[in-house]
């Protein structure tokens, strides 16, 4: 079945069929358990009321700190280059509503010297569920999403062989299909790269391109480095990797866009498959994964 949810198009599929219904209810549970923990553009969603006063403590639900644990976890091991504590910078640079209004608008270059609080400075005591961010406000959107197609996907994989896409991020779950599942990636109809056969694990892209509008004299974008609180740069305009969860897919694919040149490294060394367009849209393959044009 095909959907969409968060302004993104998405996939959900299953081997047997018998369990689609139960699927699409993990599907409906998941959205709305994002929705009012970690929906930023939502007024009553716990992660809207945090920033909103983000120098009191807040009560916060174990479903947010669900969310805020895969938050965190992209942060270790991406040595802190996906942080979750940009939200002040993604705003300054325009990205302040959903994404349709934000292209729409047009935007001026912040005046002044931005900065990223880094996710240290944001406590949670877990004995009594209270966060204290430490006027840091937060945006979960790239893991959160990651996070419920893994969620989903381990959730339905206890009956059957599942397939789990949020606007371009998939996540496996079950046992292994007869024949692999096809899995493609693209910026958009025109860009896109050949399919892989995976059985397991997740894969995630992450683009420059597709999420951009005019910021002034500036081309910005939802890729915040928090070295530097501006939009990326780097020889990268769209990364994809596949790896053991979409999580961490996630995490490598938008950290890609921040190492340069080291990237292809850094995600062959840590055992995964990655795929890189550079800017004038040639590509680099490492770790496995199939060369363009090759089946």
């Amino acid at each position: 079945m095909h959907f969409t949810v968060w302004g993104m198009s998405g996939t959900l599929d299953v081997v047997d069929s018998t369990w689609l219904p139960l699927a699409e209810e993990a599907l409906a549970t998941w959205i709305a358990r994002g929705d009012t923990a970690v929906n930023r553009f939502l007024p009553n969603s716990e992660l809207a009321v945090i920033n909103e006063s983000p120098l009191r403590s807040h009560q916060v639900s174990d479903a947010f700190i669900e969310f805020f644990d895969a938050a965190r976890d992209s942060y270790d091991i991406t040595e802190g280059l996906c942080d979750p504590t940009v939200l002040d910078a993604l705003e300054a640079w325009g990205y302040r509503d959903d994404f349709d209004v934000v292209k729409s608008q047009n935007h001026l270059e912040p005046s002044t010297a931005l900065h990223v609080p880094g996710l240290p400075v944001v406590h949670l005591d877990r004995a009594t569920n209270t966060l204290s961010t430490n006027g840091a406000r937060l945006d979960f959107g790239s893991s959160a999403k990651a996070y419920v197609a893994d969620a989903i996907a381990r959730e339905v994989g206890q009956h059957t062989s599942v397939l789990v896409e949020l606007g371009g991020d998939v996540a496996l779950g079950g046992p292994a299909p007869a024949t692999p599942w096809a899995v493609g990636v693209a910026e958009d109809p025109e860009h896109q790269g050949t399919p892989i056969g995976l059985s397991a694990g997740g894969v995630a892209t992450s683009s420059t391109m597709v999420r951009s509008w005019s910021s002034g004299q500036t081309r910005a974008h939802h890729i915040i480095d928090p070295r530097t609180a501006r939009p990326a740069t780097g020889p990268w305009r769209t990364v994809s990797v596949a790896a053991a969860s979409c999580l961490i897919a996630n995490a490598f694919s938008t950290a890609s866009l921040l190492w340069g040149e080291d990237a292809p490294y850094r995600v062959a060394q840590a055992g995964w498959a990655g795929r890189f367009v550079r800017l004038d849209e040639s590509t680099l393959t490492v770790g496995g994964w199939p060369e363009e044009g090759s089946q």
